[in-house]
Order: structure tokens, then C-alpha cells, then sequence
């Protein structure tokens, strides 16, 4: 069963941070949090990983490594759940990172698990009680209930959306244990094109490279625990389905960089993994790069790789072939540090 409903619960109110300075030095940003109390943290460093700032907030459990922050244009999306055994939080976080300002985009959602961002709107999702929700709201203006539109899935996890060249996608888990490979409307949420992609493994990360979605897959099988090394490639103009051996298990996510595919393969679920692929597409052969240090997440300007590790970020090249550490830094510690966890970084275009 599908519903479509409008909600007026929406709305948008703005917070105003203590201290303002100039964004313009900043070149990415590392989220740490806790669930143990209403705060986060944002270290700000400049494209040499020089450290510039470090941002306090009164959010907590802010982008979790399933639901990784986007940033866009001077600002910052993001999920803040809550703190642990509440997760009362329902609604995106967006942070104007020159004006150091905060508003809470409300979308009546708690336990948010995924979001996607559009030229006009911002989405969130999430599942309670086998349905999932979906909720689009403006992102730029203050939102009354004709600007709000929600959908309904019944039996039904979302486990991801997102928006890829002004397309909405979602991956939908069924009660049955089929996967599928959804395309949206933005327009009004509705099922554009379903497929069935059960057979490819559990679905992590999706990016789209000419016309074409590249899909990692953490696991074959996601009831069996049985990993996958491969990402499946999905031909928008096709309508098929092929499929990329990286030769190493857990691919995780993935970007272009110098016109080749970088994948980090960590598992998120046992948050470990050393390893980057790198692969030539149109060759089709992959090359796998082991470190000393966890990948738990990879970021680039199409110059340098950027790596985040445990608390630490690392700055690459690649080269002939190879992958040379340029220099990393270490984040600072908090007075209760071991509350506090680092979840994911973003680069500041």
C-alpha cells in the first residue's frame, strides 16, 4: 500500500552559533559526536591540513557513517539523531558554514537513516514499524504544508536515497528479501522504474559516471554475512545490468578521480578495512592499494585523495600508479574524549 500525504509540521528555525570566523581558508571538515549528550564537533582544516577551527555544536549522533553529511554550495546537510535511548531528533540539520548558522529543516521523521539533496529540496527517510517514509521539503525557504509532500511504503525498508544528476533514487528491501533499484519522482514521490537487483549483493554507496549508476556492494548475500568484492553497474539507456570484480571484499564508497574509480573497502557493519581499489573502466581491470591506517571513508578534489581514518585524515596522490601519503594530521581530543567518535569528513568546494 502507498500513501501520499502533506505534512505541516515542516518548518524551518535558525541558530545562531557563538563565534563566526571566515570560512574562506577551509578546505574539508571531520564530524565527531557522541549520543551521550547534545554535542558535536566540526574540525575545519585548509587544503594543506593545517587545522583552522574546531566548530562546537548542540546536536548529538550527527552523520552516523550510514548517513554520511553533504555538502553543497556553503552549506552543510546532515542527520542528527539524538541522543542514545531517545533519538528524538526529526529533522536535517543544515549549517551555512561562512555564516556559522544552523537551521533545523523539520520533517516530523525521527531515526532518520538516509537523506539526498536536490537543486530545490532536501529528502529524509526513514523506516518504523516495516514502513518507510520519505519526506521532501524546500530547503531554501521557510516551508508551509503546500511546499511538504511525504510518501509511504508499506513492508518496505529504504535503506539509501539519493539524487544523482536531478534524479531521485532509493534502494527498497522487501519483507520477501528482494532488493530493488528504485528511480523516483521528485516531483511526487511515485515509482518511476523498479528493478530487481537481489542477485548483485547489498547494496552501499551509488554514484553515477556517464549515464550510468555504480553501485558497491558490501555483501553478496546480507543474510549469510557473505561478502562481496564486486559493484554493479547499472546502463540508464540500456535498462542492464553488469557487474565489476574489484577483487577485494567490502567495497564501500566510491569516486572519480583522474577519469579512474576509487573505492574504499571497509565494513561499515565491523568498521574495519585498510584497502583502496582503483579502477580503470574502460579496461576494466582494478588495481588494490593496502595501507597502515583504516579507510573508512575517501574524499577528492580530482587532485588529492583524502582519507579518513580513525581520528586521524590522510592526504594522497596517485601517480604512475601510485598511491603516495602527502602528510595527515591527527584531530585534537576532547576533555571526554572517549564519548566522542569520529563519523565522517566532507570537502569544501
Amino acid at each position: 500500500m502507498v500513501v501520499a500525504s502533506l505534512l505541516t509540521s515542516c518548518s524551518l528555525s535558525t541558530v545562531k552559533n557563538n563565534t563566526a570566523n571566515s570560512a574562506l581558508d577551509y578546505k574539508l571538515g571531520v564530524i565527531e559526536t557522541t549520543g551521550y549528550r547534545n554535542q558535536s564537533f566540526i574540525h575545519f582544516f585548509d587544503e594543506n591540513l593545517v587545522f583552522q577551527k574546531k566548530e562546537m555544536n548542540n546536536y548529538s549522533s550527527m552523520s552516523e557513517p550510514f548517513d554520511c553529511p553533504i555538502y553543497e554550495n556553503g552549506f552543510l546537510f546532515s542527520i542528527p539523531k539524538g541522543e542514545f535511548g531517545i533519538r528524538d531528533n526529526a529533522f536535517i540539520l543544515k549549517y551555512d558554514i561562512s555564516k556559522d548558522t544552523y537551521e533545523e529543516i523539520s520533517t516530523g521523521l525521527y531515526s532518520m537513516n538516509s537523506l539526498a539533496v536536490s537543486n530545490e529540496y532536501v529528502f529524509g527517510v526513514n523506516t518504523i514499524n516495516g514502513k518507510s517514509t520519505i519526506v521532501r521539503c524546500k530547503k531554501n525557504d521557510s516551508n508551509d504544508s503546500k511546499d511538504i509532500l511525504s510518501k509511504e511504503y508499506s513492508k518496505t525498508y529504504i535503506s539509501k536515497i539519493v539524487v544523482l544528476q536531478d534524479e531521485l533514487y532509493a534502494i527498497f528491501n522487501s519483507i520477501e528479501q528482494k532488493i530493488f533499484l528504485v528511480k523516483l519522482s521528485i516531483d511526487t514521490l511515485d515509482v518511476v522504474e523498479k528493478f530487481d537487483i537481489t542477485k548483485y549483493g547489498s547494496p552501499c554507496d551509488i554514484i553515477d559516471i556517464n549515464d550510468k549508476l555504480y553501485i558497491s556492494n558490501q555483501y553478496s548475500n546480507e543474510i549469510t554475512a557473505e561478502l562481496s568484492s564486486c559493484i554493479t553497474v547499472f546502463d540508464k539507456s540500456t535498462k542492464s545490468f553488469t557487474q565489476i570484480d574489484t577483487s577485494e571484499y567490502s567495497p564501500n564508497n566510491m569516486l572519480v578521480m583522474k577519469g579512474l574509480l576509487f573505492t574504499s573497502h571497509y565494513d561499515r557493519v565491523q568498521d574495519s578495512g585498510n584497502k583502496i581499489s582503483v579502477t580503470d573502466l574502460y579496461a576494466n581491470k582494478s588495481k588494490v592499494y593496502t595501507l597502515n591506517h583504516p579507510v573508512k571513508q575517501i574524499i577528492t578534489d580530482n587532485y588529492y585523495l583524502y582519507v579518513l581514518g580513525d581520528r586521524t585524515v590522510y592526504k594522497y596522490t596517485y601517480e604512475n600508479d601510485k598511491l603516495s601519503e602527502v602528510n595527515h594530521v591527527e584531530l585534537s581530543k576532547n576533555e571526554s574524549s572517549n564519548l566522542f567518535y569520529v563519523t565522517s569528513f566532507f570537502l569544501i568546494n
